[in-house]
């Protein structure tokens, strides 16, 4: 407990530790104890998938299809060649496996011109719960194709 400016007491919120950074992932699998720290401390971790996806987008008058390799239950990052600035929010549709799933993102990240960071701001639920399945089944199946 700490006293707060107007005398009163504060309660500090426990520590933050891996468990409840991954909550709410049990059934997908958890991180390799091998992997660097940083990945395992992720609260959605990243998959790279063995087949990039399509990804509609739009942002205002501009649409492109691009592909995305490297998806997250909270993101992905788009290979692209178009121009994008961090912070403009785009409508997404990723087409994993001849499903629709539509978002909205905002673009996080431009580390260099043939990719962009997003970050998923609006999926309604069923479009989540599907995300998560295919990102489980392909992961049981990229486990499998290496085993």
């Amino acid at each position: 407990m700490c006293t707060g400016a107007s005398g009163g007491q504060i309660e500090r919120p426990p520590p933050r530790t891996p468990q409840h950074l991954v909550a709410g992932q049990a059934d997908l699998p958890s991180p390799k104890d091998d992997q660097p720290m940083h990945k395992v401390l992720r609260r959605y971790p990243r998959y790279r998938l063995m087949e990039p996806i399509p990804v509609m987008w739009r942002q205002g008058r501009r649409t492109a299809i691009d592909r995305a390799r490297i998806v997250s239950l909270r993101g992905l990052l788009l290979d692209t060649l178009h121009s994008l600035t961090p912070g403009e929010n785009i409508e997404i549709v990723l087409m994993p496996r001849k499903m629709k799933l539509r978002a909205t993102a905002t673009v996080r990240s431009v580390p260099h011109k043939a990719v962009a960071g997003l970050e998923f701001i609006r999926m309604d639920g069923a479009a989540a719960d599907s995300l998560k399945s295919f990102l489980a089944e392909a992961l049981r199946q990229k486990q499998a194709r290496l085993a």
